[in-house]
């Protein structure tokens, strides 16, 4: 309520200060802001480019790295499923 008030006012002072035309501009910039909030926050949201550099080396190398140089750290681990094959297992699961 405060913020519609304080968008009233400033287009009062507008419109005494520069005519018609500052509530104009005001009311087009509204606008494009209200317009522009639906789009901000998709579910749907695609792959941010097109096309990636292939690996060269192998996934458990990477996160190796990763973890030596402490840009990640490994998660908490999980209790396994009874009917789970541990033989079937790698380093980070």
């Amino acid at each position: 309520m405060q913020l519609e008030e304080l968008r009233e006012y400033r287009s009062q002072a507008r419109a005494v200060a520069g005519g018609d035309k500052g509530k104009d501009k005001e009311k087009e910039r509204l606008n494009r802001l209200v317009a522009g909030r639906g789009d901000r926050h998709k579910d749907n949201r695609g792959p941010h480019f097109t096309r990636y550099i292939p690996l060269r080396v192998n996934r458990g190398r990477i996160l190796d790295e990763a973890l030596s140089g402490d840009l990640i750290s490994l998660p908490r681990r999980v209790a396994s499923p009874e009917n789970a094959d541990r033989l079937r297992t790698c380093q980070y699961h």
